[in-house]
């Protein structure tokens, strides 16, 4: 059963829908020119690699923009437990990481959809020590560190939100520390951080993150993209007393005409609970709100991926521990609360029934075109598949198969440090899974793939589908009128 979602339009975001409306249409036209016309001379059911230039070509070189003391290792941005967004507006793939005792600069890199070519959305913020008489870890801290995060450990947790227009990470590990995101407030005292915003629309390779003054280069000008959201933040029930978002997962969908992320964390010992967290209207000044929505009987701590089925309405979460006999753990989003377990699910393959043993390495995403369950391990480009079964009596089934996806030809190369995580997610305005490969030292690059499912369709933004402008001004059209029903009716 599909969620209740109610069309809910305020005349304030109706304008803002319009102008994403375009912004897509013209997005569209864009990656018809470069990724729609990979994409559709990609073979279904195979890979194609669709990076035209090398990540390395966006690394920051200046040495005035960099640490002298600190490490700096932007290919740890992928090697690090990190995760990517797409950027379903601009059609472009985002990605953000480093954190811990890999990599301390907090820049963005975009890959472009029109032309396949790797940018900078940011410039690093400059670091320093806290004084031990501060802090007694003596951690580090940004300059203006309230106007940017650490760089992190990501872990599965970055996503894109349409309605807003925002890029959101939770982070993990940050920087020096082994802790999530802090900053000080006027005392000098450590305070928790976080999520935080990042505004694609203000990206800029020659700006730092934050405030002016806040780079290496005391003088370069502060392009203000980021946003702590820690004080607009409100508790639905009960707040745990701390909640650690290591090992996080997470998946986006809208509700109720708001960006939401169904997201795993931890509040105190080795089993994660999953969390509801809502995104206010920013352009409106609205908060948001963070809620507990299931527990966990079968999925011990370690690192894992999420998706939402948004067919049955179920957050489906891979669970890797050795622990545990189970391969996916899987709870019913139509239900809240400390009462809501999750379900355990074994894996067994199509024709053999040979079980199948889930490990850290993979990560899970569903396919709204053909309901399935798309999982990849890094291994190559075998990927498999799987499908929400369900008992007789309606009750969710617990064992499920697994079928395994051939392909031919170029795949990626895989082989992932530690694990693909939030590197490989379905990009439902093109029908096709798009994965971060693994950086290769030796090239410099970590590949930008795609994989067509052999059950493709082609999608408004194939080639030859894109709106026609005769089209979307009607569209638009449509919904002033949709904004102005919608006013009467609020006005009764």
């Amino acid at each position: 059963m599909r969620p209740y979602r109610p069309f809910r339009f305020p005349a304030a975001r109706s304008v803002v829908a319009a102008a994403a409306l375009l912004a897509c249409a013209g997005a569209a036209s864009a990656q018809s020119s470069y990724l729609q016309s990979l994409v559709d001379a990609t073979a279904a059911g195979s890979w194609t690699q669709v990076n035209a230039g090398a990540l390395s070509s966006s690394f920051v070189t200046d040495p005035s923009l960099l640490p002298t003391n600190l490490i700096y290792a932007p290919e740890n941005v992928v090697h690090a437990w990190s995760s990517v967004a797409w950027d379903s507006l601009r059609g472009n793939l985002m990605l953000w990481g480093g954190g811990h005792s890999s990599h301390s600069g907090n820049e963005m890199y975009l890959w472009s959809g029109s032309s396949g070519n790797w940018s900078l959305g940011s410039l690093p913020s400059a670091v320093i020590n806290a004084p031990d008489s501060a802090d007694a870890d003596n951690r580090t801290y940004l300059v203006a560190d309230n106007a940017a995060p650490q760089s992190s450990h990501t872990y599965e947790g970055n996503l894109y939100l349409p309605l807003n227009d925002r890029f959101i990470t939770f982070g993990g590990v940050a920087f020096n520390d082994a802790q999530g995101f802090t900053t000080r407030d006027a005392s000098g005292a450590l305070v928790t951080a976080g999520p935080w915003l990042y505004d694609p629309s203000k990206a800029s390779a020659t700006q730092v993150g934050g405030t002016t003054g806040s780079g290496w280069d005391s003088t370069t000008t502060g392009g203000q993209m980021w946003t702590n959201r820690v004080s607009s933040v409100t508790w639905i029930g009960t707040a745990p007393a701390s909640i650690s978002f290591i090992n996080n997962t997470t998946a986006y969908r809208e509700e109720n005409g708001h960006d939401v992320v169904y997201l795993t964390a931890y509040s105190g010992g080795g089993w994660p609970s999953l969390y509801r967290y809502t995104v206010g209207n920013l352009a409106a000044g609205e908060g948001d709100t963070f809620e507990l929505i299931g527990v966990s009987s079968n999925v011990p701590s370690l690192q894992a991926s999420g998706t939402i089925d948004d067919t049955h309405s179920l957050y489906v979460h891979t669970t890797t521990h050795p622990s545990t006999t189970y391969d996916l753990n899987v709870w019913d989003l139509t239900q809240s609360g400390s009462g809501n377990a999750d379900v355990g699910i074994s894996l067994v393959l199509a024709g053999t029934g040979a079980a199948f043993d889930i490990d850290e390495n993979y990560a899970v995403e569903w396919n709204s075109a053909d309901g399935y369950l798309y999982l990849w391990g890094g291994d190559g480009g075998q990927v498999y598949r799987t499908k929400a079964t369900y008992n007789a009596d309606g009750s969710l089934a617990t064992t499920w198969t697994l079928e395994s996806l051939l392909s031919a030809g170029s795949e990626p190369e895989g082989s992932f440090r530690y694990g693909v995580l939030g590197k490989w997610t379905y990009v439902e305005s093109l029908g096709v899974f798009v994965a971060l490969d693994e950086y290769d030292d030796a090239t410099g690059d970590a590949g930008v793939w795609i994989y067509k499912p052999d059950t493709y369709v082609p999608t408004a933004g194939a080639a030859g589908v894109v709106p026609e402008p005769a089209t979307v001004a009607m569209m638009l059209a449509g919904l002033g009128v949709v904004g102005a029903r919608v006013r009467r009716t609020r006005r009764g």
